[in-house]
């Protein structure tokens, strides 16, 4: 039996191929992000080349869904913002407007060619999760993403990985 291939990453963002639904499958937790599970993000892409984010996620202490919008734009190593760009050379470093002028970085760090999952990092170093278009990663593919973090030196703490979601979140 060989082993699987290991896994390349795109060496381009396709902003318009990244839009839609992704859910965060696997993350270093954090400990305000403890509580949170089946959590997904939406993209989609807006008319100044910004993106706006719908995050869902379910907190099960309260028992209820949590929702926020934020809205990020592409910018460069010094934060100024690019134009709008369809074509972005990984790694992709986005400034999250939640508190007004002052932005949050988040970083694309590795992509699937096909995007199917995605590698993200917040500002600080335990700020890590893996997206995936769908709720559950295909078997087999847990080992070869986590070898692919530790290769690129992404993982700074142990990945916890998500409960496959079967419910549908509220619209």
């Amino acid at each position: 039996m060989t082993s699987p291939a290991p896994l390349v990453s795109a060496a381009a963002l396709d902003l318009e191929r990244f839009m839609g639904l992704w859910y965060k499958v696997a993350k270093v937790e954090e400990p305000q992000d403890a509580l949170r599970t089946r959590e997904r993000y939406e993209f989609l892409q807006r008319y100044d080349g910004g993106v706006r984010v719908i995050a869902t996620s379910y907190d099960p202490l309260s028992n209820r869904w949590d929702r926020r919008q934020d809205y990020m734009a592409p910018v460069d190593a010094k934060g100024a913002a690019l134009s709008s760009h369809y074509q972005l050379p990984m790694p992709v470093h986005f400034s999250i407007s939640r508190f007004g002028p002052f932005g949050v970085s988040y970083y694309v760090v590795a992509l699937d060619p096909n995007y199917q999952w995605a590698m993200v990092s917040g500002p600080s170093p335990k700020s890590f999760s893996i997206l995936s278009r769908r709720s559950e990663l295909e078997p087999g593919m847990r080992a070869p993403l986590e070898q692919l973090a530790t290769r690129q030196n992404l993982l700074k703490a142990p990945l916890q990985w998500a409960v496959p979601d079967q419910d549908a979140a509220p619209r």
